[in-house]
């Protein structure tokens, strides 16, 4: 009886530890399922694609072709899960600076809007043209622009990517510590980031 406790006890404990390290995409998606949206998509693109590489080691065998097509598959689902990453960061910043454009514009014009003074009018009408011009030139990007930035924000990506990846790595090398299983820990996560990647 005291065997099957402590058997018990480890196991409750040992799942304990995994959960330290980091909470399930499920739990994630529960407690921030009112935040923004962006926010949450691009964490979710982001752990997916580390889920995915940790999958990607644990098959990465040269010997078994089989357990080599899995990881292949499952490299190419997290450099798909990274450039979704870096387009939804790339975006969000690129809005952020127009939102503040706006933003200012407003304020400028809200302190110098005075028709009595014509230094106030004469700046508020140039921070006015300025704005409207920002917000033309940033609807006309040309498309390598854009791709420059996407490529500037994946290299914060991946580097965001690594940090999630070696925890996920830690847990898989408690998990085989514990069971001889590296991918035990992640079958949950590995489901979710499946449906979400075929979304």
């Amino acid at each position: 009886m005291n065997k099957k406790y402590l058997l018990i006890s480890a196991l409750v404990f040992s799942f304990g530890l995994h959960a330290e390290k980091i909470q399930s995409i499920e739990n994630y998606l529960t407690l921030h399922a009112s935040d923004n949206q962006e926010a949450v998509s691009s964490y979710l693109s982001k752990r997916c694609a580390a889920t995915f590489l940790v999958v990607a080691k644990i098959f990465n065998n040269e010997n078994k072709p089989d357990d080599k097509k899995v990881s292949d598959t499952m490299t190419k689902a997290a450099v798909k899960m990274i450039e979704t990453a870096s387009y939804i960061d790339a975006s969000v910043a690129k809005r952020d600076v127009l939102d503040v454009a706006v933003d200012v514009n407003a304020e400028v014009k809200r302190i110098f809007n005075n028709e009595n003074k014509p230094d106030d009018k004469k700046v508020s009408d140039t921070m006015t043209k300025a704005a409207v011009k920002m917000i033309e030139t940033a609807s006309y990007i040309d498309a390598s622009v854009a791709k420059r930035d996407v490529l500037d924000v994946a290299v914060d990506v991946n580097a965001e990517v690594k940090r999630i990846f070696n925890i996920l790595w830690e847990v898989s090398e408690d998990s085989y510590a514990r069971t001889a299983v590296y991918l035990s820990p992640h079958v949950d996560d590995l489901k979710v980031c499946q449906t979400i990647a075929q979304s």
